[in-house]
């Protein structure tokens, strides 16, 4: 392409950009920025603690482990101010120390939980929880709002140990014991779970939170191909909000 130099045509050797694409980038920057900033500006954290009840269902066969939970949730408006988005993670610890029934449960082929009079078994579990829970809440008074929630739980097991203790005697009055643990992961006990849960909680001066609720595991924990394994949980607890 030539310009024009007043004594002639001369080539033209500037090149054209196109200034539209990074100017549409910053605009989109700035536009998700605004978009987060009012999110967070909305949000509301808060911080629970409580118990929690997770019951080791096997077939028939029900563990109840003892234990609680810790841990935040972030909490979105929708539209109106009564229904609400909250993603969270949790951290929960479980203890089933208990041999009153007896039972065996099969996490695979080769790995079995042994519970009985006789045996003295334990099974502690660890575990990370990530509720994404839609809410809707209602002022029954000032400064004290009801609500009821529920969502899916994604799940993941840090850590689930079994150890169990045997003492027999032979027919000679000879006395002996047999003790053993594992790691349940990597041993037929799968670490993945989904919990479908629900609940209720009211807040008090927007500051003070009470919430119970009940999860139910969807998915099959155990690989053996004779039983299946599924965890609920039924959880109570007080929280802080920001």
């Amino acid at each position: 392409m030539k310009a024009w130099t007043g004594d002639g045509w001369a080539p033209n050797n500037r090149k054209r950009t196109n200034k539209s694409t990074p100017l549409l980038m910053k605009k989109i920057l700035v536009a998700a920025a605004s978009l987060f900033a009012a999110i967070c500006a909305f949000a509301q954290p808060s911080v629970s603690v409580g118990y929690l009840n997770n019951t080791f269902k096997c077939d028939d066969i029900k563990l109840p482990e003892n234990g609680f939970y810790a841990g935040f949730y972030y909490s979105i408006d929708i539209g109106a101010t009564c229904f609400k988005f909250s993603p969270g993670l949790f951290f929960s610890w479980s203890i089933y120390d208990k041999s009153s029934s007896s039972a065996t449960i099969a996490l695979d082929d080769e790995h079995f939980l042994v519970t009985s009079e006789s045996v003295r078994s334990k099974m502690r579990e660890a575990a990370l929880y990530i509720p994404l829970q839609l809410s809707y809440g209602i002022d029954l008074a000032p400064k004290v709002h009801a609500f009821v929630f529920g969502g899916p739980i994604p799940t993941l097991g840090l850590s689930a140990k079994y150890s169990y203790g045997v003492e027999y005697t032979d027919s000679e009055g000879n006395v002996y014991a047999d003790n053993d643990k594992f790691q349940c992961h990597g041993n037929g006990y799968r670490r993945i779970d989904l919990k479908i849960g629900g609940g209720v909680g009211i807040d008090l001066d927007n500051r003070f939170r009470i919430t119970a609720g009940y999860d139910f595991g969807i998915f099959d924990r155990s690989k053996s191909s004779s039983s299946t394994i599924h965890t609920n949980i039924f959880h109570a607890g007080v929280g802080y909000i920001f």
